[in-house]
């Protein structure tokens, strides 16, 4: 594989993320959601999004549709691992535009990695483990937490929208593209964003999209999806 770009929605979280991605816990989207709204701390204003990181993700979305039709959208970032089965193949470059890296966000000194388990937060690590990526590019925000962990075994940049311009000649080199609207990190109110970009591949190229509605079989927390899917389905 050439090229994998991988669109995390929540980049467009920026930068009231950082009020609310701390009290998050990935068993119960409604009840991340319910504790969130009635924190009388946050009010509307706190969950709006950066309309400069919407132009810039659709402008990369779309000059990447127009060369690949290979595009599937999910639920949750780690189960993009699902497309990637059976492991057997190399890439020379993922380019993840998100508001976390998904390198691994060490808690422990042992990564879960090493027992088999991944999370949206390390599905990179879990992946680079079982195949070779040559380079990953993170597009990230300003306010984003960088990578701290130990060095990755494959080339990393970490840029942002004002530093990495994504070209013509990028677009011809994306042989896949991921689209995760993460539930638990962008609020109800912004999900049409997500229905929009799968929208725009279904009249594009005339066929329905695959939607992933669950975490990859791996993690430990795999989510209930219901509430998601059911909002999906009345877009």
């Amino acid at each position: 594989m050439k090229t994998l770009l991988t669109i995390d929605l929540d980049y467009i979280a920026e930068p009231y993320i950082e009020l609310y991605h701390k009290v998050i816990s990935m068993e119960s989207v409604q009840r991340n959601w319910d504790i969130i709204l009635n924190d009388p701390a946050l009010t509307k204003a706190n969950f709006d999004v950066n309309i400069s990181n919407i132009v810039y993700m659709f402008d990369v979305y779309h000059k990447a549709l127009r060369y690949c039709d290979n595009v599937v959208f999910g639920l949750h970032h780690d189960a993009i691992l699902y497309e990637l089965e059976p492991f057997d193949q190399s890439i020379d470059l993922i380019l993840n535009l998100d508001h976390h890296h998904d390198i691994w966000y060490p808690s422990s000194s042992v990564p879960d990695t090493q027992y088999g388990m991944v999370s949206d937060g390390m599905w990179l690590k879990f992946l680079s483990e079982t195949i070779d990526i040559k380079k990953y590019i993170w597009i990230g925000n300003e306010n984003s937490d960088t990578y701290k962990g130990e060095v990755p075994n494959f080339e990393f940049k970490d840029f942002n929208k004002k530093t990495f311009e994504f070209t013509e000649e990028d677009a011809k080199e994306v042989d896949f593209i991921y689209i995760c609207l993460s539930p638990n990190y962008v609020p109800k109110f912004h999900w049409f964003y997500f229905v929009i970009m799968k929208n725009a591949y279904e009249n594009y190229y005339g066929e329905s999209a695959k939607i992933i509605n669950d975490n990859y079989k791996t993690n430990p927390k795999r989510t209930n999806p219901d509430m998601a899917l059911s909002y999906l389905e009345e877009e």
